[in-house]
């Protein structure tokens, strides 16, 4: 073949054509090796770069790097820009290629991490070298194009892989000053091009100064370390310094600060940076502290490092131009003076100190190396004195004099390189640098590509004769290895003579055989345990003694100096220091202290006795002996005389074992094991043993951990195990609760229990036990032994819980008084006793009486005694003591109810009732009424501070009350409200009850159902009697307005003694007296009541008694034989159709009557058939449709409001069923016009638009009350999700805009946060409760939802997540949901105030997380990504597409102050976000934490380890406080400037983010109720 090949028409190569379309990467290399495809270059463009692509798909990095040597010289003479994009995106992946996952796979296993870069930085000194040596121009254009093309990628200085390359190009141009300019050119045309601070002058500048967001001039130096990269770094600092002589500012600023050196430099600089038309340029960025900056943080061996200084010396020792005929003074140190500079000036001293020293010793290395050369040794040492010298002049001021005469010099200081540095003369030291080190790096870097990278000409093979078969046979047989002998047998003897089976069942013979061992072994253990511990204390003291062997002392020393003028004698000079020297007696302690650590050392390695091996193989064999006859052998006096000699010996073993053999780990494991093995056989199955370990560990406490396994007290005697828990608790008390803990574990209580089913002394003996146990101190510290009491009680109660029940509670009330019981076992208590009330029936009625009779009477007795209120006494038991009074008044009344109808065929006596009423008033009366002491004086049942768990008692026995009514027979209920209002009367409305008692009271006795009140004549008389305390009268307002009078004055009564004419007469009384009564009118609620019931009218027809059915037969007939639009409230006659419907139907009036609400579904139900079938006329038009839905949501929010109106709760007649079940029945009705109509129909549009603007906030006055039930009913009623979101969003919306604004009073706290108003149905409570998402649409209803901008959808949605999520990684996983929303919704000044409720939520879910202990580095993704979105929403133009990135994006929609308070929540959380010195980001979670801009304390950015804020996070801070000169955020930044104060305060911190967003709401939407 000829060279180049066509492969496209080369018939040979049809295979490789083949291969190559296969995307082969061995046939993709071939053929751009030997084909036209890599060697012309339209070619190489059109196919090869795909096929360079494959190799670098496969990862063939170096076969790429080969062929991309070839093709890149076609390329040399473009500019990168006009490159192929594919080829510049191939350069970039190959210095990318350590970083893929091949590679990092090769990291860990081979630890090459950075093979591929330094090959292609191989392969550029070998291309570049190359050319270089054939003609200097064509490796000028070399470096050219892979400088050029480095520094076009985005962040090019950034990015360590490119650094890494443009290091290895910098080292190879220091040698060829041509390509030292090339280089520098090339940089510093990217520093000018680098984003900066415009000069003062058009608007337009100003607006891309605030875009950019700069804090400095350019540099390409701010985020990469230099040790690694230090020849870039020294060109990159030349660039930058020609920037800075261009700008004038470093002449400007001496000229500044010459007349007066003691001026600020910050004043200074500023003033010179103005005159220059810069902005914002801070004195670190001047080249002379960041020439030092390098030349500090340069590695001491770096060739460049002496250059570095130069520069530093440059500018530090330079004078300027003179103006007159004296030569002005340095004015360099000036510049270190002041802080953080002045440190700064301090690490250069002792950085060239460290450099001195580190050439000095490598001098007095290389007087002893051979291999070094005299060149080496040459420079080494001026190199040395270099730094000495540079020491001096850092150290001396007066080389900043402008008289000093810098010739009289010593020569130390170098006079030579001095002067040319003070006359601004800057000649390179390069006779400093290791040019043949250097030269030798780059031949070596060159030869390492192409001994290990390049492709070698390989010779053709030799060909070798070829063998037959047979002779290959022959030849393998004859050099095969002789196999090797087979091993010799040796016979080795038995170390120890075992004891022999006669002796095993002889417990003395036994026990004489063993005791020697275990001597041997005890011994052996005890010594080892001792030399461990005396190893442990000389460690331990040397420690102690270390860090007092060197001490300073004080130490003077004198310097004579002379000097060249005839002085009359040397100058002295004295010098007090402290020296540290070595304290000679702590150094012979250490000494002593190692010499005998060896000896215990090497006494420690010696070998075994034998003896001790013997004995321990002796004891293992005589175990495993006794346990292998003892399963041989069958049950009889032998077997038992075996396992008598297996107990002798496992408590000898335990005699034996000593504490310094416990404290050993080899002889512990050693005795743990046989007793193990002995225990488990021997020990456990034996009922007797328990007590005597027990015995055992009582008096060695250690022991435990030996002996637990086999520690069985369940097969104890009943006597022995109640015994032996006693001991455990004491065992507890006195030593050691874990201990304690791992035996009480051993405790089979369940099996113990069923075997003592008839004994209940011992189980009430078990259960005091139990509890003492619970009352100990180190139960309550220690997690472990809590759950395992109240696990053995739980046994307890749930073996014989009627039995055991009176003993439980006596023992809980008096564990309860002394305060040292915990809150745990009254909770299993009251678990149990819930349960077995759901059994009903397993507790006798007799003992609840008893049981509730006893705690009145001993909590009557407490009172009494002790003169304070049982709410103090029992503080912190209440709630569980009130809800065991409340199961067993519950218990009583139901086994009552029982009786009544088995026995009394559901007739209750006077008698019972009335006993019932006294237990329960009885057992309620030491916590709720006022008694007498016995000095007369009254004793209030509790203090104001108690008043709200005086609420939850009252509503307990409210409930009591309750359930009395609801579980007897109807015939008595009012006879419950009459013995209740007997004990008011008599015993609560008394002159004596204080007024705030009485007021409290009274509000829970409302609740009770007093519309079955039907009083007798005494007890209106009563009422009429107590109208002389406005308190008092406000309660009988209350009962009189719920009293059914109607079945008083109109039906006949029950009482004999009240008849039509005096029953009327006293109404009339209380009626008058009551409307009367000017406080009640206006103090209560109760006189629009008394108003309508002086008003009172019945109805003209009685249409409940009309069944339902009639009406759907009806409605049905209807439908078939009528077109819809006669029904559609076209006409007068359709109008009045309906409304007659509508009347019979029981509209507009709610009634709990079923047939009534079946009716009214009915009635809706058919007009919305109508309107379905209506909607597939093509002549359906849109008037018909909207007067009626307008007609069916008038009578539906009807219905509503008369359900919730104080006349339908006095005509319920009994009826306990929901209302706004019904109400969401006949919206549901409503609601499947949608659905049931045709889809694209006018009904469908019309209905929708209808029903969503009578559900809105500009609806009637009445709608509001729809929404939550419109809410449950669009949720379960509407198919398509579009009007599922549209209407939730609707009931929403109104649910918060009808709420009324807060008052004042309801504003608490300084910081002007509002609190929630606490009335019913107020808040998000009720939407959660009504608000149900289908499972099978989440997905589609939440993106729905962010289709639609429903933020107060997705905000429910997010509040029926929440109670869901079982962990901080659920609640995360909502807030990144919340973040996700954020960015995805569109927003506009309609959902401003509703997105705000997600940024809220976001906040309070991050907050919680760093709470509970989240870390930071899961967050911060989360939040740095929200801090983008806020940034969005804070824009005032739009930077989306190319008009936005110039700053001419289209205005921002949003209103002003939405934009202000999403900037400072976005300022503040990222101040929250500081950065260290390597860009690593931290999070703000606790107050004054480091990294705020504001913190006084915040070290420089220098500073290793130190954290400081973002220059994000500066600039958007920047930006927040210069807003209040702005003339749109103007107006708004006062009011919002509580909320910037805590942005720009160090005391907050990240968990303050919902706060601040906090303030800014209440200011600036303070009529937005979703918001409070």
């Amino acid at each position: 073949h000829v060279f180049p090949l066509d492969l496209h028409h080369d018939v040979s190569l049809v295979s490789l054509s083949q291969a190559v379309k296969t995307n082969g990467p061995l046939a993709c290399y071939v053929a751009l090796s030997v084909s036209m495809i890599g060697q012309e270059t339209d070619l190489f463009c059109h196919e090869g770069i795909d096929l360079l692509q494959v190799l670098m798909d496969n990862r063939q990095y170096i076969p790429a790097m080969r062929i991309l040597k070839n093709v890149s010289p076609r390329f040399f003479e473009m500019k990168p820009d006009t490159a192929p994009p594919n080829l510049l995106k191939i350069i970039y992946q190959l210095s990318q290629a350590d970083v893929s996952t091949a590679s990092l796979t090769e990291k860990w296993i081979l630890g090459e991490g950075s093979k591929y870069n330094k090959c292609f930085c191989s392969l550029l000194h070998r291309q570049i070298t190359e050319r270089w040596t054939r003609e200097p121009e064509t490796g000028l254009k070399a470096l050219k194009f892979w400088v050029a093309t480095m520094i076009t990628y985005p962040d090019w200085h950034r990015d360590k892989k490119l650094l890494c390359i443009l290091n290895a190009l910098c080292e190879l141009a220091f040698s060829k000053p041509d390509m030292e300019k090339v280089i520098i050119e090339h940089l510093f045309l990217c520093v000018q091009s680098l984003p900066r601070y415009p000069k003062k002058g058009s608007r337009m500048q100003s607006v891309m100064s605030l875009v950019i967001g700069e804090q400095g001039p350019p540099t390409l130096l701010d985020s990469f370390i230099p040790q690694e990269h230090g020849w870039f770094a020294y060109f990159a600092m030349q660039a930058e310094e020609k920037l800075e002589k261009e700008t004038g500012i470093w002449k400007a600023l001496l000229t500044a600060i010459r007349p007066d050196p003691r001026q600020s430099f910050d004043a200074a600089i500023k003033s010179c940076a103005s005159e220059l038309k810069l902005q914002n340029y801070p004195l670190s960025y001047l080249c002379i502290y960041r020439w030092s900056k390098l030349s500090n943080e340069l590695p001491h061996s770096h060739p460049v490092l002496p250059l570095c200084w130069q520069r530093f010396m440059f500018y530090y020792l330079q004078r300027p131009v003179s103006t007159g005929t004296t030569a002005p003074p340095s004015l360099g140190y000036i510049f270190f003076e002041n802080y953080p500079y002045f440190t700064q000036l301090k690490a250069m001293r002792k950085n060239l100190q460290a450099c001195h020293q580190h050439f000095k010793d490598l001098c007095i290395s290389q007087k002893t190396d051979t291999t070094c050369s005299e060149r080496e040794k040459e420079l080494t040492r001026n190199l040395a004195q270099m730094f000495l010298t540079l020491e001096l002049w850092v150290d001396e001021p007066r080389l900043h004099e402008a008289d000093l005469y810098l010739p009289a010099l010593p020569p130390q200081y170098d006079t030579q390189r001095l002067s040319q540095l003070v006359s601004n003369q800057l000649t390179l030291w390069i006779e400093l640098v290791d040019l043949e080190a250097l030269q030798g790096y780059l031949d070596k870097s060159c030869q390492d590509w192409v001994s290990s990278f390049e492709v070698k000409k390989q010779n053709s093979p030799r060909k070798q004769p070829t063998k037959t078969p047979d002779k290959r046979i022959i030849d393998r047989i004859s050099h095969a290895d002789t196999p090797s002998p087979a091993p010799l047998l040796v016979t080795v003897d038995v170390p120890f003579v075992s004891v022999l089976r006669s002796c095993l069942s002889d417990p003395q013979l036994l026990l004489t055989e063993v005791k020697k061992d275990l001597r041997c072994i005890t011994q052996f253990f005890d010594t080892s345990q001792m030399k461990a511990r005396d190893l442990s204390q000389l460690h331990n003291t040397l420690i102690s003694l270390v860090p007092d062997l060197y001490q300073n002392v004080p130490d003077t020393a004198i310097v004579y100096a002379t000097c060249k003028t005839t002085c009359t004698g040397a100058c002295q000079i004295g010098f007090s220091f402290n020296q540290a020297r070595k304290n000679e007696s702590i150094a012979q302690l250490i000494d002593t202290n190692v010499k005998n650590t060896k000896t215990l050392i090497s006494e420690t390695k010696t070998q075994v006795p034998v003896e001790f091996s013997n004995a321990c193989l002796r004891i293992s064999a005589t175990i495993r002996d006794l346990k292998e006859v003892s399963e041989n052998l069958p049950p009889g006096e032998e077997a038992d005389k075996l396992a008598e000699s297996a107990r002798v010996m496992f408590y000898e073993l335990l005699s034996s074992l000593t504490q310094r053999s416990n404290d050993f780990p080899t002889s512990r494991e050693f005795y743990y094991n046989c007793c193990q093995t002995l225990g488990s056989k021997f020990i456990a199955p034996r009922p007797g043993e328990a007590v005597r370990l027990l015995e055992l560990i009582q008096e060695r406490i250690f022991l435990a951990n030996f002996v637990v396994s086999v520690f069985r007290p369940d097969i104890a005697t009943t006597l022995e195990f109640t015994d032996m828990y006693a001991k455990i608790n004491r065992l507890i008390s006195q030593h050691d609760s874990t201990i304690g803990a791992t035996l009480l574990s051993k405790f089979d209580v369940n099996s113990w229990l069923k075997q003592q089913f008839k004994d209940s002394q011992q189980i009430f003996k078990f259960t005091e036990l139990v509890f003492d146990g619970l009352e100990m101190k180190a139960v309550k510290q220690d997690d472990t032994l809590l759950l395992l009491y109240l696990s053995h009680l739980e046994f307890v109660l749930k073996h014989d819980f009627p039995a055991v029940f009176s003993a439980v509670l006596h023992q809980l009330l008096r564990s309860s008084e002394s305060g040292e019981l915990s809150c745990h076992p009254w909770k299993s208590f009251i678990d149990r006793l819930n349960a077995v009330e759901q059994e009903r029936g397993r507790i006798e009625e007799d003992v609840i009486k008893s049981e509730l009779t006893f705690i009145s009477k001993r909590m009557i007795e407490q009172r009494m005694a002790s003169q304070q209120t049982l709410y103090t006494l029992w503080d912190g038991y209440q709630q569980y003591l009130s809800a065991v009074i409340t199961s067993l008044v519950e218990m009583l009344i139901t086994n009552q109810a029982e009786k009544c109808v088995t026995e009394s065929e559901g007739f209750v006596s006077s008698s019972d009732l009335k006993e019932l009423w006294e237990i329960i008033c009885d057992v309620y009366r030491p916590w709720l009424f006022p008694c007498q002491n016995t000095d007369g004086s009254l004793n209030i049942p509790w203090h104001l501070s108690e008043s709200e768990s005086s609420s939850i008692i009252i509503l307990k026995f409210v409930n009591s009350i309750v359930h009395i009514q609801q579980r007897l027979p109807t015939r008595v209920w009012h006879n419950v409200l009459n013995l209740f209002w007997e004990v008011y009367t008599t015993q609560l409305a008394t002159p004596s009850t204080p007024e705030s008692i009485l007021e409290r009271l009274q509000g829970g006795f409302l609740s009770l159902h007093w519309d079955l009140f039907i009083p007798s004549l005494s007890d209106i008389e009563t009422m009429i009697e107590l109208r002389t305390s406005k308190h008092t009268l406000v309660f009988i307002a209350g009962v009189f307005v719920k009293t059914k009078w109607d079945n008083i004055l109109m039906t006949s009564s029950p009482y004999p003694d009240l008849n039509q004419q005096s029953a009327l007469c006293s109404y009339l009384t209380l009626t008058l007296t009551l409307l009367s009564d000017i406080y009640v009118l206006k103090q209560t609620d109760h006189g629009a009541s008394l108003f309508s019931m002086a008003e009172y009218s019945s109805q003209n027809y009685n249409w409940e008694s009309l069944p339902a059915s009639t009406f759907e037969s009806v409605y049905s007939w209807l439908k078939e034989s009528k077109a819809p639009d006669t029904f559609l409230l076209t006409s007068a006659s359709s109008s009045a159709i309906c409304h007659f419907l509508q009347a019979a139907s029981g509209f507009p009036s709610f009634s709990h009557n079923k047939e009534t609400q079946n009716k009214q579904c009915l009635y809706v139900r058919f007009l919305v058939d109508s309107l379905a079938k209506y909607s597939l006329q093509s002549e359906a038009k849109d008037l018909p449709v909207k007067r009626t839905i307008s007609s069916l949501t008038s009578l539906i929010t009807s219905v509503c409001v008369s359900s919730l109106s104080l006349e339908t709760v006095a005509n319920t007649n009994g009826m306990s069923d929901d209302p706004t079940q019904h109400v969401t029945q006949l919206i549901s009705e409503l609601l499947n016009v949608l659905n049931n109509s045709a889809p694209a129909s006018v009904v469908v549009k019309t209905s929708l638009v209808s029903i969503i603007n009578a559900l809105s906030p500009s609806g009637t006055d009445n709608t509001h009350v729809l929404c939550i039930s419109a809410l449950s009913a669009s949720c379960k009623s509407l198919a398509a999700m579009s009007h599922m979101v549209e209407v939730v969003e609707t009931c929403i919306e109104t649910h918060f805009s009808r709420m009324s604004s807060p008052t004042q009073e309801e504003i608490t706290g300084t910081d002007g946060v509002m609190l929630l108003p606490r009335e019913d149905g107020y808040g998000w409570k009720p939407i959660c409760d009504s608000l149900t998402i289908p499972e099978m649409s989440e997905q589609e209803y939440v993106s729905t939802s962010l289709e639609f901008g429903c933020c107060l959808t997705l905000f429910s949605k997010i509040l029926l997540d929440l109670p869901i999520c079982k962990s901080l990684e659920d609640e995360l996983t909502r807030a990144r949901t919340i973040a996700k929303w954020c960015g995805s919704i569109k927003p506009s000044p309609a959902v401003e105030s509703k997105l705000i409720l997600l940024i809220v939520q976001f906040y309070k879910l991050l907050t919680r997380q760093v709470r509970f202990g989240t870390a930071p580095v899961e967050l911060l993704p989360v939040i740095s990504g929200f801090v983008a979105t806020l940034a969005k929403f804070t824009e005032d133009k739009s930077s989306e597409g190319l008009l936005g990135a110039i700053g001419l994006g289209r205005k921002s929609e949003l209103s002003v102050k939405f934009r202000l308070a999403c900037r400072i929540l976005q300022c503040f959380t990222s101040l929250q976000l500081p950065v260290d010195c390597n860009s690593v980001v931290h999070l703000r979670i606790v107050p004054r934490a480091p990294g705020h801009p504001r913190d006084p304390a915040t070290p420089s950015r220098d500073v290793p380890g130190a954290v400081f804020a973002s220059k994000e996070a500066e600039q958007a801070l920047l930006s927040l406080t210069s807003l209040s000169n702005n003339k749109s955020y103007g107006p708004l930044y006062t009011s919002a400037l509580p909320a910037i104060n805590l942005v720009t305060d160090i005391g907050y911190c990240f968990v303050d983010c919902p706060l601040v967003f906090m303030k800014v709401v209440s200011v600036f939407y303070p009529d937005s109720r979703h918001l409070d």
